[in-house]
């Protein structure tokens, strides 16, 4: 509003487009709807054209002094509260279905239905169901939610959305986040700074040369061949550390499958980033097994008889067993004893049939 500006009054604006619902408070103070209305406290000024006409006839000035020397009525409207879409989403997601869904062969968890959020939308803001679609796409740019392949920002029908902290990687790892609504009490950034040089020294003392001038990086970038003793990666013929490479002497004399789920390069299909902590290792890695392998990783469709796999699972197989169904069957240590009984139930009678889950490169971010 350059004219107030420009008088160098301070405002506070009440976008409608923004907060919907603040349509019918607008229309009960002054008759419509329409925009923009200038309120002076609880005083209806009106639209621009008023308020240039009170300046042009001298009333203005005299309408600022009593503005600045009153104190504001409890019927002046009330400015936006800074969590307002933080209030309809927390609503939203006590009105709507958040379940697990089957969408493109694969099993989401947690997730709702686009129409839904419209439906709902379009009741508790009092939108058309095209306002409550444009109105269902801001809440998605601040992060509220998003699609749970990433497909469109969002749209109504039948497409797939879930709650940023019901991301299997935000819920179960994520502590510290910008946006959506967590339920998680965040951790001190002193404590998380604390953890990170710990692990930062550790590796550096590790691979650091004897007169502690220089760091081995190739070393370290190497180092996941010492937990998985010294096997040929995928799709190469020569292992990593030939005889007389020295590290081959410090790597593992057999290969620790749950690395797979704790090695962390940033993708969408990848495990989440965490902690780990030498006295509790074996702990901790058999959980991030378990957090990664229930959040998608190996899915059971029994009535299909389908399992749906990481192909962290195809790729490293010879880390996990000799062959396919031992793959599985170390797998479903890490299931729900539900799914771990479905699964070994199916393998026994050799009619399953195993799909690998397409992978996500894309950043986890």
């Amino acid at each position: 509003m350059l004219f107030l500006h420009q008088k160098r009054l301070r405002y506070v604006e009440i976008n409608i487009d923004l907060y919907p619902s603040r349509k019918l408070e607008l229309e009960k103070f002054s008759g419509s709807c329409a925009v923009p209305k200038v309120f002076f406290n609880e005083v209806l000024i009106g639209g621009l054209s008023e308020l240039k006409d009170l300046d042009e006839s001298g009333k203005l000035d005299e309408k600022i002094d009593f503005l600045i020397t009153e104190a504001s009525s409890a019927e002046a409207p009330l400015p936006p509260l800074s969590g307002e879409l933080a209030l309809i989403v927390r609503k939203m997601k006590e009105t709507i279905v958040v379940k697990d869904r089957f969408y493109k062969m694969r099993r989401f968890i947690n997730c709702f239905l686009g129409s839904e959020v419209v439906d709902f939308l379009s009741e508790d803001q009092y939108l058309e169901r095209g306002e409550a679609v444009e109105f269902g796409r801001k809440l998605a740019n601040e992060l509220f939610f998003r699609h749970v392949l990433g497909e469109n920002l969002f749209e109504d029908g039948n497409h797939l959305y879930r709650f940023l902290d019901h991301e299997p990687t935000v819920s179960s790892q994520c502590h510290n986040i910008p946006r959506g609504i967590i339920e998680l009490k965040p951790k001190p950034i002193t404590e998380i700074a604390s953890r990170l040089r710990f692990l930062s020294y550790a590796i550096f003392e590790a691979y650091a040369s004897e007169d502690g001038r220089r760091v081995d990086y190739r070393s370290i970038h190497g180092s996941e061949e010492f937990a998985r003793g010294n096997q040929r990666p995928p799709y190469n013929l020569l292992k990593p550390f030939g005889v007389k490479d020295k590290r081959s002497q410090v790597a593992l004399l057999y290969s620790e499958p749950l690395i797979h789920f704790a090695l962390v390069c940033g993708t969408q299909s990848g495990p989440a980033l965490r902690c780990y902590s030498p006295g509790d290792i074996d702990k901790e890695l058999m959980d991030a097994a378990r957090d990664f392998l229930r959040a998608g990783g190996l899915i059971v469709d029994l009535c299909g008889k389908v399992a749906y796999a990481c192909k962290i699972l195809r790729w490293f197989s010879d880390d996990f067993g000799k062959n396919e169904i031992e793959v599985l069957k170390h797998a479903s240590n890490y299931l729900k004893p539900t799914d771990s009984e479905a699964l070994l139930g199916m393998l026994s009678d050799v009619q399953l049939k195993v799909i690998y889950q397409p992978y996500d490169w894309g950043l986890n971010c």
